[in-house]
């Protein structure tokens, strides 16, 4: 189950439903999960904090990958393997042979590796938040889930209208989702957008 980005209270506000008003919770809470699934399939990072296990391909050159859930919780549990079989029953490499960067997920090494298809694995905790409230409390992030599904709210109910959300003008994207992102809900995901959406290496 995905997590909700953004809070029935927080739509209310931007669409100005008057208080003790109920009639629209339902639809809009189905919006609001909808809506923030679409957003994290789209940044291409998970809102939770997971465990994760992550192969990479490794050349001749490589001195670094990028984990694909940051923020990394670099108190959680964190394994590097390197192994040409594959199997990855090696011992963990020794943390002096690397360094992460918790806010980038960037994994630099020290010394060569092991090089060939997916003989790199790496066990580590990574997502936006640690929990829902969490999540919530990305400001910028949780501001455009909410105009976007006052938006959706808004065409649905009111087709072929040209509405504002939150005094500004409603333009949105197509191909984005069943009514297409505003602009602006693009923008602010884009600099949440995994650098691994659109790139090579497997995820078991």
């Amino acid at each position: 189950m995905v997590w909700n980005a953004t809070t029935l209270a927080n739509v209310h506000g931007i669409l100005k439903v008057p208080s003790g008003d109920t009639s629209i919770d339902a639809q809009i809470n189905d919006l609001i999960a909808a809506v923030s699934l679409r957003a994290e399939n789209y940044i291409g990072r998970s809102f939770e904090q997971v465990e994760r296990t992550e192969t990479y391909d490794i050349g001749r050159r490589t001195r670094a990958v990028f984990l694909k859930n940051w923020p990394v919780d670099t108190t959680a549990t964190f394994e590097v393997r390197n192994n040409v079989q594959r199997d990855f029953t090696v011992s963990e490499m020794s943390s002096t042979l690397y360094a992460i960067s918790a806010n980038t997920g960037r994994l630099y090494f020290v010394s060569s590796l092991v090089t060939g298809p997916e003989v790199l694995q790496v066990k580590y905790t990574g997502g936006l938040a640690a929990n829902e409230a969490a999540l919530q409390g990305i400001e910028d992030l949780e501001y455009a889930v909410r105009r976007q599904v006052a938006h959706e709210y808004n065409r649905r109910n009111s087709p072929g209208a040209k509405k504002s959300v939150g005094g500004r003008a409603s333009t949105s994207i197509q191909g984005e989702g069943e009514l297409g992102w505003l602009k602006g809900t693009r923008e602010v995901m884009d600099s949440y957008r995994s650098i691994w959406t659109k790139s090579p290496g497997s995820l078991r």
